[in-house]
């Protein structure tokens, strides 16, 4: 398998069998847009299979892109964790149960947040989150830090034979030694709820030291995990027009 070296461990008989993982690990973005297409065709999906792409895909190196990960996205699949809010569990359900996207996150990296919009069970209503992505400090310190372990990788290659074991929980390195900036620290600064026509209400909603782990991202597919657990999987929104298309 070629990506057992540099990947986290998934269930091959929960992902169907060695066989069934070979054929996913072929292609994993198409078999991941297949389940995807299927899920909005039936209102549900092989949980295992999307676990092994997910990881299969983790071990590509790509991770956050300002320039990638502007623009809209659309809710495609997510999976809470134990330690989800209980809002967002519902929320969750809701849309496993649909054939259609209810949420949306969409980044404006000029202005170093992004926004998430759900609706409510009935669609009725709208429930809005605005997160401010870390500020230019702490984007500062994570680059000395990258840097400092950029020469220290340089250093060791050319004049030692120790190795060196890169820490830090905001990158990971790739299988052929590259720096792969994972996570992003968001607070919640702004939230609110809007009924049909009715003027938005402010929430008292405010959170600060979270984060998303961007697991994998072109310009197609976004896989992030939030600091509860919870996985999410957002398409483009023309992506998700080619998807209806196959249904």
């Amino acid at each position: 398998m070629k990506y057992k070296d540099y990947m986290s461990a998934f269930n091959v008989v929960e992902a169907g069998g060695w066989h069934t993982a070979t054929k996913l690990a072929a292609d994993p973005k198409t078999s991941l847009l297949s389940l995807l297409t299927k899920k909005a065709v039936e209102g549900q999906v092989d949980e295992g299979q999307i676990n092994a792409i997910v990881n299969m895909l983790q071990t590509k190196g790509k991770g956050f892109s300002s320039d990638i990960v502007d623009g809209d996205w659309l809710l495609a699949y997510s999976k809470n964790s134990q330690k989800s809010p209980l809002l967002q569990k519902i929320l969750g359900r809701r849309a496993r149960k649909s054939s259609a996207p209810e949420a949306q996150s969409n980044f404006i990296t000029s202005e170093m947040k992004f926004s998430n919009i759900s609706k409510t069970p009935r669609r009725n209503g709208e429930i809005t989150a605005t997160v401010k992505v870390s500020t230019t400090q702490e984007i500062t310190f994570l680059l000395i830090i990258t840097n400092l372990i950029c020469n220290a990788i340089l250093c060791a290659s050319c004049f030692s034979n120790d190795k060196y074991t890169p820490v830090g929980k905001g990158f990971t390195i790739s299988h052929d030694g590259s720096i792969v900036v994972r996570r992003i620290m968001c607070d919640i600064v702004n939230a609110g709820f809007k009924y049909r026509s009715l003027p938005r209400l402010p929430l008292p909603i405010r959170a600060s030291g979270g984060y998303l782990d961007f697991l994998y991202l072109d310009d197609d597919i976004r896989i992030t995990r939030g600091n509860r657990g919870g996985l999410f999987i957002h398409v483009r929104p023309n992506i998700l027009e080619s998807m209806k298309k196959l249904i």
